[in-house]
């Protein structure tokens, strides 16, 4: 109305040259010369709201709460009031989520990283942390090898004191090394490792590439594990990178398809999910007879093309009751006419067997989404690895990238 005029930008799509700083709104301001770029720096300001967003009948507030951080992997929640995260070159850091403070608690040796994916990945803490001191992390020594490390806290000190080897000489490569590590209600734990870019090791069952493991925490092998003196849970896998064991007791997990076909997997015990023969649902000929040959199961959902599935956890909360009964997902590309880099919610039916719902949130908002935390009080923790520098990344880092960012209802 008086007489200013905005334009606003999209580079960010797959056509545009990519800016550091993201996609603009520019004013042009009468008698200035030249029009200069107004740049909206909230989501740079920690605990400073970025968004709101209305579902049906719950408003959610969004806020940047860490900034500047290289690539978080894996959010774990003690329930001391402090977030635990790893970041994808070996750093385990904890932050006060009520001051924001971040300490760098310790810095795992021998941490090999490629310009792809090689680092360290999943970490969990023992269930019974800190009473049980222990984390878990898994990394890559190599460009041909990994371990799956127990690490022991010692909580007055605020570092780590010694580390353990369960598993060791897997089989590594500069991309599909997984992984992900969650605990059932049973004290197991559960450790997704991906195929490592050799695809007859998923099918493969005295290998444990491509499969999900069960496993004590002391690392053996739980006696009612499907094969006997074997880790495998199950196989078949090519690089799951999501891991949640719902409330619901049901174990999900998802999946890095080839070009086509990501997956969300309902993870049964001793089943096949059939890579490298099968990519998604069983709807090819060969498929189809691969399937029942080898009683594979199928996706409960599938992308084509692919975007980059990641990690997840389940909504089971009543602070935002549209998210209920639900899977966060995390999506990582973006461009080249994917549908990546947003927040997915998948609703499930009342077994949790089925996706009844799907909607998706923050498209291209944060960037490449990493990890999805769901808190005992209904927040959601998100983080971001926009710092990668492999060739499905695209050019969005900003400048105070990678962040952690909290979503919460307010009414």
């Amino acid at each position: 109305p008086d007489g200013r005029v905005f334009i606003c930008n999209s580079n960010d799509d797959y056509l545009g040259e990519k800016r550091p700083t993201g996609d603009q709104i520019i004013e042009l301001v009468a008698g200035a010369g030249v029009a200069e770029a107004v740049e909206d720096t909230t989501a740079h300001r920690n605990n400073e709201l970025v968004q709101t967003l209305q579902l049906d009948s719950t408003e959610l507030e969004v806020r940047i709460i860490a900034q500047d951080q290289r690539l978080p992997w894996e959010m774990a929640w003690p329930g001391d009031g402090w977030l635990w995260f790893s970041e994808r070159g070996g750093a385990i850091k904890k932050m006060q989520m009520e001051t924001g403070e971040i300490k760098q608690i310790y810095q795992v040796e021998g941490v090999y990283e490629s310009k792809d994916n090689s680092g360290m990945h999943g970490m969990a803490l023992h269930p019974d942390f800190p009473a049980e001191p222990y984390i878990y992390v898994h990394y890559t020594l190599s460009l041909s090898e990994s371990q799956l490390v127990r690490l022991t806290y010692d909580a007055q000190a605020d570092t780590v004191v010694s580390s353990e080897v369960l598993l060791g000489n897997l089989v590594a490569k500069h991309t599909h090394n997984g992984s992900r590590i969650a605990f059932g209600p049973d004290k197991t734990m559960y450790f997704t490792l991906g195929d490592a870019n050799r695809k007859r090791l998923p099918q493969q069952l005295d290998s444990y590439n491509g499969k999900i493991l069960r496993m004590n925490p002391d690392g053996s092998v739980p006696a009612d594990n499907p094969i006997p003196g074997s880790l495998i849970w199950s196989y078949g896998h090519r690089n799951p990178q999501g891991l949640v064991i719902a409330s619901n007791g049901k174990i999900y997990s998802s999946e890095h398809g080839p070009t086509t076909d990501d997956e969300v997997n309902l993870i049964q015990k001793g089943r096949n999910y059939g890579w490298p023969k099968v990519e998604g649902f069983c709807d090819t000929r060969s498929e189809s007879k691969f399937c029942e040959d080898y009683n594979v199961v199928e996706p409960l959902y599938a992308w084509s093309p692919t975007v980059g599935v990641c990690g997840m956890d389940y909504y089971d909360h009543d602070a935002i009751p549209e998210w209920k009964n639900s899977l966060l997902l995390g999506n990582l590309k973006g461009g080249n006419g994917d549908i990546g880099q947003r927040l997915c919610n998948l609703r499930l039916d009342a077994a949790g067997e089925r996706v009844i719902d799907y909607r998706e949130y923050f498209t291209y908002t944060f960037g490449r989404i990493r990890d999805v935390l769901v808190l005992p009080d209904g927040r959601v923790l998100l983080c971001t690895s926009n710092r990668e520098t492999n060739s499905n990344a695209m050019e969005v880092v900003g400048p105070l990238d990678d962040l952690i960012i909290e979503i919460k209802a307010v009414r």
